[in-house]
């Protein structure tokens, strides 16, 4: 029984419309509606004329939703609406345009200095750091370009004055500002900015070491994917400039790798630092302690390519907490 491939920006009204017509279609007698219903149905394999022109518009959504590999229409609605909440496609965030005001130029910088695994490279990263060298008050403008900066005294003053600004989401990509933290590769060395002592602001503040995004609806991308940085392109997606310290301070705080204490970082396109990219975005997002901490997760995906190569088998140099 294939199955279809799921749309990767998934609307669900698109696909009750896809039932409803399906519906429709099988109820006027249309032959190849009705061996759809027959294939992925699992009441009505052998169903006859009689049987099918009583389908039901919840028949037809679990048609539909066995057609892409979910086991009910429930777990696709469900599936969806993880996808809705935390799909970002950062790469696809236009650079260049006017920054003719502050928060513009905050935009232009968050845009230019964090990894979006599309067109990453260190021309980006020194046009950020030439935009904050020609506009120093950016480093100050958010928590986000706080986060990014790893200006420690500005952002302990904000998060004594407002905690909850520890998991605000903002900024270009709607981020949490740990995720600007964790994908910046401005490594300022200047005096008062520290991404790591920010970091240890933001997760004393409350912010979740687990927050993440889905990229382009799909891979579950962590502050932890972030930290560890490469993927297929080390050059141009390179490690935190704290990478070590900073993943153990997440893990610390609870972030999550994989049971195996692998992680898979180098043969993915993108990378994924969650269970190697092995399961659907809603299992991330059904997880302990994920953002949101939704329901159970409805399936797990086959593996990807990464997942059958040699990243997988490398140990990671860091350890699981406890």
């Amino acid at each position: 029984m294939p199955t279809s491939e799921f749309p990767r920006e998934p609307n669900l009204e698109h696909l009750r419309n896809q039932a409803k017509v399906l519906r429709r279609r099988v109820l006027v007698g249309d032959s190849a509606a009705r061996e759809l219903v027959r294939e992925f149905h699992p009441r009505l394999a052998g169903a006859d004329v009689q049987a099918l022109a009583a389908v039901t518009l919840a028949d037809a959504q679990l048609v539909i939703a066995r057609q892409y590999g979910f086991g009910s229409w429930p777990k696709l609605r469900r599936h969806v609406e993880v996808v809705t909440r935390y799909a970002r496609s950062p790469h696809r965030a236009p650079t260049g345009g006017p920054v003719t005001t502050e928060g513009a130029r905050a935009g232009e910088f968050l845009r230019l200095a964090c990894l979006t695994y599309g067109g990453d490279n260190a021309a980006r990263r020194e046009r950020a750091r030439e935009l904050l060298a020609a506009h120093p008050d950016i480093a100050t403008a958010s928590i986000h370009t706080m986060a990014a900066v790893g200006d420690v005294t500005a952002a302990a003053a904000l998060l004594a004055d407002d905690p909850a600004q520890a998991s605000a989401p903002g900024g270009p990509h709607d981020w949490e500002p740990l995720l600007y933290l964790a994908y910046s590769r401005l490594d300022s060395t200047a005096a008062g900015h520290s991404t790591l002592e920010v970091a240890r602001l933001l997760l004393a503040s409350g912010a979740d070491p687990n927050a993440g995004y889905l990229w382009e609806g799909t891979y579950p991308f962590t502050a932890l994917t972030g930290v560890l940085g490469e993927g297929e392109d080390a050059v141009n997606q390179p490690r935190h400039q704290f990478w070590l310290p900073l993943a153990r301070m997440l893990l610390d705080a609870g972030g999550r790798i994989p049971t195996t204490a692998r992680v898979c970082t180098t043969a993915c396109s993108p990378p994924a630092t969650t269970t190697c990219g092995c399961c659907s975005p809603t299992d991330w997002a059904a997880a302990p302690a994920a953002p949101g901490t939704p329901g159970s997760a409805p399936r797990c995906r086959p593996r990807p390519r990464c997942c059958r190569t040699s990243c997988c088998g490398r140990p990671s140099t860091i350890s699981s907490p406890g």
